[in-house]
C-alpha cells in the first residue's frame, strides 16, 4: 500500500507599508539643540523605535531644502518621514503613539501598496 502524504498550502501573510509624513514650518536653519536637549530627543527616538520594533521598515530622515513642482510653487511643509509595516491603516496610526516629532504636529499616513 502506498503512503499518502498530505499537502498543505501556507498562505503568506503580507503587511502593507505605510508612509508617515510629518509636517511643520521650519524657517531658516534648524535650531541647534543643547547636549541635554539632544540627549532627550535621542532617548525619545530610541524608545519609539524600540516600541515599533521590526515594523519600522525605514527609519526615515528629516527633509532638507524643499521645492514644489507644479501647483502654487510654495515650499512644502514636509519635515520628515518614516515607513512602517502594518496590517492596516489603524494599526499603522497606532504606532504613532510616543513618536518624538508628533507631539502637536500634523502628520499624514498613506499606504504604499495594496494587499
Amino acid at each position: 500500500m502506498a503512503a499518502i502524504t498530505p499537502t498543505f498550502r501556507v498562505k503568506e501573510l503580507t503587511m502593507s507599508k505605510y508612509l508617515l509624513v510629518y509636517q511643520g514650518q521650519i524657517e531658516g536653519p534648524m535650531t541647534e539643540l543643547s547636549k541635554e536637549e539632544n540627549d532627550q530627543m535621542m532617548q525619545a527616538w530610541t524608545e519609539w523605535m524600540g516600541k515599533v520594533g521590526p515594523s519600522l521598515a525605514d527609519g526615515g530622515a528629516p527633509t532638507g531644502d524643499r521645492a514644489q513642482v507644479g501647483g502654487s510653487g510654495g515650499p512644502l511643509p514636509i519635515t520628515g518621514y518614516n515607513i512602517v509595516e502594518a496590517d492596516d491603516l489603524d494599526a499603522a496610526k497606532a504606532m504613532c503613539d510616543g513618536h518624538p516629532f508628533l507631539a502637536g504636529a500634523p502628520a499624514d499616513f498613506s499606504s504604499t501598496s495594496t494587499n
